[in-house]
């Protein structure tokens, strides 16, 4: 988790980005999402949400989000059309 924490710290400073950048990141199991999250929530407190957790669907409609983190039960369905969006 910490490699990951590292390159989304480089992703969220870069000066090269024009609105702020965001992530998605996917897991292939339930309790490795469940462990990223813990790890990036920790370092990021309010800027990370948990697909299927209560108030998820705000980080498709609110900038104040930066870090989406799911399973693969996310894989379809999931509208994750916007600027700034990288997918991990």
């Amino acid at each position: 988790c910490e490699a990951l924490a590292v390159r989304l710290d480089r992703l969220f400073s870069s000066p090269k980005q024009k609105v702020p950048a965001r992530a998605v990141v996917f897991a292939s199991y339930p309790r490795v999402a469940d462990e990223v999250f813990g790890a990036l929530n920790a370092r990021w407190s309010g800027l990370v949400v948990r697909h299927g957790r209560d108030g998820w669907q705000h980080f498709c409609t609110s900038s104040s989000f930066r870090v989406l983190v799911c399973y693969r039960t996310a894989e379809e369905g999931l509208n994750l059309h916007g600027r700034g969006t990288v997918l991990v």
